[in-house]
């Protein structure tokens, strides 16, 4: 399983060069500008891109036909696709934390566990939206691979995109009292706290059910 883990940083080593100078730059924009948005939304972009290109070089280094001419069972393959993303994720996690502390302590000269506290919050709320999209990704990637699952993964997103347009449009439209109960929630503090404490608990169940998923899918594909 380490095997299959380390292969993925080894294949993407040239790649991840450039994107540590572009996390560099972004980051010394950050300072300069005194805001981290920039370059969180890096990091939650590269840390998108990097399982799926993943794929992309499994099939131009014919990784998973030797893969499976090895004593290897296709749930391993994908765990350790999954594992792999995880501590993507848990990386941008901890270096957007680490550059958010850092920011404060430049931009105020002074740092309490209150903003230690406040900055790991936030990007624990901002990790658990990100978890959300491998789950869904990498279940397209398995079933159609890396060719056909670029155009999936359009269609997905778009569809996806889509259907939050629309009820963001329809349903205070064709259901008034929902949406102003909606509304009158997300006005109480405590109530958008608790929302955001339990999010990245259930895109974490979702993350853990969509591997049983890929796992599914890659059983049946034909490779």
């Amino acid at each position: 399983m380490k095997g299959l883990i380390l292969k993925d940083f080894y294949s993407l080593k040239m790649y991840v060069r450039t994107l540590i100078f572009m996390v560099v730059i972004y980051a010394m924009l950050g300072f300069f500008s005194e805001s981290a948005s920039m370059f969180s939304g890096l990091v939650a972009i590269v840390s998108m891109i990097l399982p799926i290109t993943s794929f992309t070089y499994d099939k131009y280094y014919k990784w998973e036909e030797y893969a499976l001419s090895l004593p290897l069972r296709r749930n391993q393959i994908v765990l350790a696709k999954y594992i792999f993303t995880a501590l993507i994720l848990l990386f941008a996690f901890v270096l957007t934390v680490l550059l958010s502390i850092a920011m404060m302590y430049f931009n105020e000269h002074t740092l309490t566990p209150q903003q230690i506290w406040e900055a790991g919050m936030t990007n624990y709320y901002t990790a658990g939206i990100l978890l959300l999209l491998p789950a869904i990704l990498l279940p397209v990637m398995f079933r159609f691979g890396p060719d056909k699952g670029r155009i999936a993964l359009f269609v997905v997103l778009g569809a996806f995109s889509l259907l939050a347009v629309a009820a963001a449009q329809l349903v205070p439209q064709l259901i008034p009292g929902v949406a102003q109960a909606v509304t009158d929630t997300l006005s109480n503090e405590r109530a958008v706290i608790a929302v955001l404490n339990v999010l990245p608990l259930i895109t974490l169940l979702l993350f853990i059910l969509s591997y049983f998923l890929s796992c599914k899918f890659y059983q049946k594909r034909e490779l």
